[in-house]
């Protein structure tokens, strides 16, 4: 399936609506706010092995290196998004650790 015009327009309407502003701060780079739609998940706890496991949130935006993230600017592990881990909380920076998924028009990205 190919990306539409129509398809870009509509993700960016998504994540201008529903989405809330974090800050992202490429590593050596200047902090920018951006609009994301962020998914929280409350998997804090230990995992099978007994390790420490942290919540999984991901962060999608737009893939745009002016109004989001660009896919091709993002430094895993280097990067961080400074978002909130739970509503009304303070925000807290966190690093990107992987590229989820991706398209021309957004950006998922996975933050710990």
């Amino acid at each position: 399936m190919t990306l539409t015009t129509e398809m870009a327009l509509m993700a960016a309407e998504a994540i201008e609506y529903a989405g809330e502003s974090v800050s992202y701060v490429p590593a050596g780079g200047d902090a920018r706010s951006i609009r994301a739609v962020v998914n929280r998940t409350d998997a804090a706890g230990l995992g099978v092995a007994g390790e420490a496991v942290s919540p999984q949130i991901t962060v999608a935006v737009l893939n745009d290196e002016t109004d989001g993230i660009s896919s091709d600017e993002v430094d895993t592990g280097g990067d961080k998004i400074t978002l909130a881990l739970r509503l009304g909380e303070t925000a807290q920076s966190r690093r990107i650790t992987r590229i989820v998924q991706q398209d021309a028009a957004t950006l998922i990205v996975e933050v710990r």
